[in-house]
């Protein structure tokens, strides 16, 4: 990926912590960290830009969720992209990642990021928007084929004793499901 590619992807996933901040009512003040963190702090949302698809991946999601009281951010390459790596534990599957996140809390929205300016050029000349909110038709196809990253927004916030458990599991670091009682 070159350097402008980056650039317009971190820009994508400010705008898009911009909002969501917005909508929770969570402060931001945001720190970038680059690799892993030694001792995380607990924050209302946490975002993980560059979360790996390689082994454990589901314990690194769930530690990550347990920081967040609010909201968690998942920001990944997009698999449906064309040219996406089909090499295995390099690709992320939607269908694979969706189920953890939906143990981890309610997924609220999913966002297609990063979308090539062509690509929203051509959804403004067929009378649309390149964008994730109406990715039904020919211009959604597109977008799903084209965008860098794909998004989710979990609200993390636990609202009922079953999601404190299956929060307290995710802190305990297992993708175990915790007893329905």
């Amino acid at each position: 990926m070159s350097g402008s590619d980056r650039e317009r992807d971190l820009e994508a996933v400010r705008r898009l912590v911009d909002r969501v901040a917005r909508a929770n009512g969570v402060g931001t003040r945001v720190e970038i960290h680059e690799g892993t963190v030694d001792r995380p702090a607990a924050a209302d949302m946490v975002v993980s830009f560059d979360l790996s698809a390689g082994p454990g991946w589901e314990r690194r999601l769930g530690a990550l969720a347990a920081l967040a009281r609010k909201v968690l951010v998942v920001v990944v390459p997009n698999p449906e992209r064309v040219g996406a790596s089909r090499a295995a534990g390099e690709r992320w599957e939607t269908l694979a990642i969706a189920p953890v996140l939906w143990e981890l809390g309610r997924v609220r929205e999913h966002e297609y990021l990063a979308i090539p300016r062509a690509v929203a050029a051509i959804a403004r000349l067929r009378g649309g928007t390149a964008s994730s909110a109406d990715l039904r038709g020919a211009t959604g196809a597109i977008v799903r084929r084209a965008a860098r990253l794909h998004a989710f927004v979990v609200d993390t916030t636990p609202r009922t004793p079953q999601a404190r458990r299956r929060l307290r599991t995710a802190e305990e670091g297992g993708s175990k499901k915790a007893p329905d009682v």
